[in-house]
């Protein structure tokens, strides 16, 4: 049996004042620790670190670049005598991506390297028109775009604590977050640095990435059970199939948001 080294480290008493805490006769005021020459040479922390199965599912290497061209016009003209403000613009977004990260071909790590590239064109359109001197009505219209997280996308597998049966995986799939959004409003500055608004608004959205998480065998994921602890291994040994937790952001279902908002300000 290896008879560990261990420290009693011990800690004074100190005066009950404003401050300082009181430490009372029934608190320990000792406690044990293992020493340095222990951790490193009876348990061989280093080379047992060194030994580990190698986890670089979690390891990648990702460089984006986006690239944008904006065209804008702003127009003024008189519509019924009143002065109606127009703004139009397009945004043309070219995104390229170049990851390298692994792959798992029959159970083993191969590093690879992926590239992609696509494109987004964003129009938006908007106007402010002074229905009188203090009453102005304004509405926009346009399209937006939203990006992951790149780990979300360029990450194949981690597992971050063997204890738990949980795989976290990216989604080389995962698409863009994309918005449709359209408000109107009308606002009445009543008197100076004051104003009174009521607005609508509407919000399409597609593809926002959620996390879920799926039961799947283990044999299906093709990952060596050494990534986890002696207990787990055991039980995955005695049953490949044996059911896990894969967690994976995916692009949730299309849905819209709405609503009206009441708006005063004054100084």
């Amino acid at each position: 049996m290896i008879e560990p080294n261990i420290f009693v480290v011990g800690c004074e008493k100190v005066p009950n004042d404003q401050n300082n805490i009181h430490v009372g006769g029934t608190v320990p005021q000792s406690w044990l620790t293992f020493d340095r020459n222990f951790i490193y040479n009876t348990l061989d922390a280093l080379n047992q670190n060194r030994n580990a199965a190698a986890n670089v599912g979690g390891t990648f290497d990702a460089v984006e670049t986006i690239n944008a061209l904006y065209l804008q016009t702003d127009l003024e003209k008189k519509v019924f005598n009143r002065t109606l403000r127009t703004n139009f613009g397009v945004r043309y977004v070219e995104t390229n991506s170049d990851v390298d990260n692994y792959v798992l071909v029959a159970g083993v790590q191969v590093p690879t390297n992926r590239k992609s590239k696509y494109t987004n064109t964003l129009p938006s359109a908007s106007f402010a028109y002074d229905l009188t001197d203090d009453l102005v009505w304004r509405g926009s219209w346009g399209k937006t775009i939203k990006r992951s997280s790149i780990s979300a996308i360029a990450r194949s597998f981690n597992v971050s604590n063997g204890g738990d049966l949980i795989i976290t995986a990216g989604n080389p799939g995962l698409l863009l977050e994309a918005s449709t959004n359209i408000d109107t409003s009308v606002e009445w500055y009543f008197e100076k640095g004051a104003l009174l608004s009521v607005s609508a608004y509407k919000k399409d959205i597609k593809g926002r990435p959620v996390t879920g998480s799926t039961m799947v065998p283990f044999s299906s994921l093709g990952l060596p059970k050494e990534l986890f602890t002696a207990n787990n291994q055991t039980t995955l040994t005695d049953d490949p199939n044996y059911p896990v937790e894969l967690r994976q952001v995916r692009n949730g279902e299309d849905f819209s948001i709405k609503g009206i908002e009441l708006a005063y300000q004054q100084t």
